[in-house]
């Protein structure tokens, strides 16, 4: 209950919510003052809290920034936003260096970078209208990538940003959210579900090797659909709405058995496949590190551009749907490599590959095919018999 009350007010910037939180802080015995102060807010019904009619809403620090149009309010526990980014919104801060910087993952491809600031834009919002599952993708193909292709670098600044700890938007997942775990195990997905709760952005990272999706599980989890956690020692589930936008950071993707145009639609795959090499070694047509990126990225000054970047991808996602909820257009580096991950994790590909014709989009479904290819070798099991 104190942690509750805690999140009601860890955004607020009134006088008398500071006083609280103070004396909360100092003396938990005093949870009967804070519970009484908190009575009125305690008693709206919590699908109020973080819901859709906010959607549009991000608190920082210091202001409340509505992302369809950029202006900024004063934070306001009408809202009844339980998160609040960890910096202040500065809308003059360098978002020109942070630009730059991640334009250099895609080099002479703008529509990768404009659609990496609208993905993060969209997973600053509450909406879940684009239904998306967003990856990034190194290279283990390549005989000169070491590994450092700025991935982790973005990883650790968002999570910077939007706060993995309470009081934050951000969270921790683990990538079993997604694999499928057969009859094994059949409520551990329940349990990982319920730090998704109240909260915007959700990263986790490295698949297991030889992993395989649960589609059903991935498509739930891109949002829009009522989902049930039941925390740890429960017999009690938690119905709520996941808000978060789910991103996975690896070198290998995981397996998808089986999908559908849902599945496909919903991978959003961004390929972080150039090598950035120390200064002085990098080859012929290369990159070289900017060694100051990445702590400045994690200052004051980097947090600020950074959530700047994010505002404005945000108000981006809004105008391509005229101010609404929506989704948006995907690059050609973008369906390149989920084309590639989808051909790579049919089980059936390099037998269609070398005997069959077939359409490249393969929605044929796994058990279908079992079905087909395993008629002869019933009829032929039976013949010997």
């Amino acid at each position: 209950m104190l942690d509750m009350v805690r999140q009601l007010y860890c955004t607020f910037s009134d006088p008398q919510a500071a006083r609280v939180v103070t004396k909360l802080n100092s003396n938990a015995k005093a949870a009967e003052y804070v519970l009484d102060h908190a009575r009125a807010a305690l008693t709206v019904d919590r699908w109020f809290f973080n819901s859709d009619r906010t959607a549009h809403l991000l608190p920082f620090r210091n202001v409340t920034v509505d992302l369809r149009t950029g202006k900024t309010m004063p934070h306001d526990p009408r809202h009844c936003l339980t998160g609040c980014m960890q910096a202040d919104y500065n809308p003059d801060a360098d978002l020109g260096r942070v630009k730059e910087a991640f334009a250099r993952f895609w080099p002479g491809d703008d529509d990768t970078a404009e659609q990496f600031q609208v993905a993060l834009g969209y997973s600053a919002t509450g909406e879940v209208a684009a239904k998306r599952m967003f990856l990034m993708v190194g290279d283990q193909v390549r005989a000169d990538s070491n590994g450092d292709n700025g991935k982790s670098m973005v990883q650790g600044a968002l999570t910077r940003l939007f706060g993995f700890e309470r009081g934050g938007f951000g969270v921790g997942a683990k990538p079993q959210l997604i694999i499928d775990v057969g009859d094994r195990d059949a409520n551990s997905h329940d349990a990982a579900k319920g730090v998704l709760i109240w909260k915007r952005f959700a990263m986790a990272s490295e698949f297991r090797v030889g992993a395989s999706v649960n589609s059903g599980e991935f498509n739930v989890l891109s949002g829009g659909d009522v989902i049930g956690a039941r925390p740890p020692h429960s017999q009690d589930t938690i119905q709520f709405i996941n808000r978060a936008s789910m991103w996975f950071s690896m070198n290998t993707p995981p397996r998808f058995k089986t999908w559908d145009q849902a599945t496909k639609r919903r991978l959003t795959p961004f390929p972080f496949t150039q090598t950035f090499h120390n200064p002085g070694c990098a080859p012929a047509g290369g990159q070289e590190k900017d060694l100051s990126l990445k702590p400045w990225l994690e200052s004051k000054a980097g947090q600020e551009a950074l959530g700047a970047y994010l505002v404005e991808g945000a108000m981006k996602y809004y105008a391509l749907n005229n101010g609404s909820a929506g989704d948006f257009p995907d690059s050609a580096a973008v369906c390149q490599m989920r084309e590639k991950i989808l051909a790579q994790s049919n089980p059936y590909h390099d037998f269609f590959e070398e005997f069959l014709v077939f359409d490249a989009t393969m929605d044929t479904l796994v058990s279908a095919m079992n079905s087909v290819l395993n008629r002869p070798l019933k009829k032929a099991a039976s013949t010997r018999v």
